[in-house]
């Protein structure tokens, strides 16, 4: 059987390699948080994950992901009311809820929530070594792919991680995750919403960077 992408590969290496936008919603809901995480790929992922997954026999075009893989995998780590929807080899979206604990976008420190009810999402490198760091291996082992020093620590600017993105999976690559950007949106209980963008560089070098519900 055709060997797919599993789910950490898609929420790390797919949500940033891509020369489109991706967006991020996070609302406060009766479990805890809702959220939903919408992907369009770039042609230079689409070429390295070909590479990296060959067609099956007979030259079949297939989906880079298993829906239903992926489905299960994200409820394993905690994560309710999981619904997965791939297009082929062009988009991904994906929707769940994260409780007020017992899941890693919680436990990491990622989604934080207030004594109102609301969210709000922190990133830095010291939560993201955890969001490593709760995670099964196997899902976990996926981050190494991205080299990313908020993962692993290590100090380079963002034009050195670019290089060093280039030198490894080839300039597409480097170009498509340095125009790549992530939009975030904040709803809060009051249908307030807070919309912010990070660079895909700025996000994988993260020091620490806040979205609050303003």
């Amino acid at each position: 059987m055709m060997k797919k992408i599993t789910v950490f590969l898609f929420l790390a290496v797919s949500l940033f390699f891509t020369s489109c936008k991706s967006s991020v919603s996070v609302k406060p809901s009766a479990v805890g948080a809702d959220f939903d995480v919408s992907i369009s790929f770039g042609s230079a992922f689409c070429g390295l994950f070909s590479a990296v997954f060959p067609s099956e026999e007979g030259g079949e075009t297939r989906s880079f992901f298993d829906d239903a893989q992926i489905t299960q995998m994200l409820t394993a780590t905690g994560i309710q009311n999981v619904r997965v929807k791939s297009n082929g080899q062009t988009s991904l979206q994906i929707s769940g809820s994260a409780a007020a604990s017992g899941n890693p976008l919680v436990d990491s420190g990622i989604i934080v929530f207030a004594p109102d009810g609301n969210v709000s999402l922190v990133f830095s490198s010291q939560n993201l070594q955890a969001l490593y760091g709760l995670l099964p291996f196997e899902l976990a082992s996926y981050i190494d792919m991205l080299m990313a020093p908020a993962f692993t620590g290590e100090e380079m600017t963002d034009g050195e991680y670019i290089d060093l993105v280039a030198t490894v999976y080839g300039k597409n690559v480097a170009d498509e995750l340095n125009d790549g950007e992530v939009k975030f949106n904040i709803h809060g209980t009051d249908g307030r919403t807070n919309s912010s963008s990070l660079s895909a560089v700025k996000l994988l070098n993260v020091k620490t960077y806040k979205i609050p519900l303003k």
